[in-house]
């Protein structure tokens, strides 16, 4: 069975030169936010997001796996925060 990883959908168009110099977008230019307009997302684009890396590991766990995940999240979680405040340290000895 084949992992479902989801559906990406887009569009695009074609302009003549004319058109493109009537609305230029793109690098150094305004937001590509326009045909249709998209409001920003509120949810999910925090910097905390990225510390839910395991989250969707939870559907499905129930009983004593669900602890045992939670705890081996927690214990991962902790060992990088000490390497994190080791690297830290480390680096600052060595600049002095």
């Amino acid at each position: 069975m084949e992992n479902y990883c989801g559906e990406i959908e887009f569009e695009f168009k074609i302009l003549t030169g004319h058109d493109a110099r009537l609305a230029p977008v793109g690098k150094g230019q305004n937001e590509r936010n326009e045909d249709p307009y998209l409001p920003k997302p509120s949810v999910g684009r925090g910097f905390l997001q990225k510390f839910t890396l395991f989250n969707n590991v939870y559907e499905g766990l129930t009983g004593i796996y669900l602890k045992i995940f939670r705890t081996i999240k927690i214990a991962f979680y902790v060992l990088s925060a000490i390497i994190l405040i080791y690297m830290v340290f480390y680096i600052i000895n060595i600049i002095h």
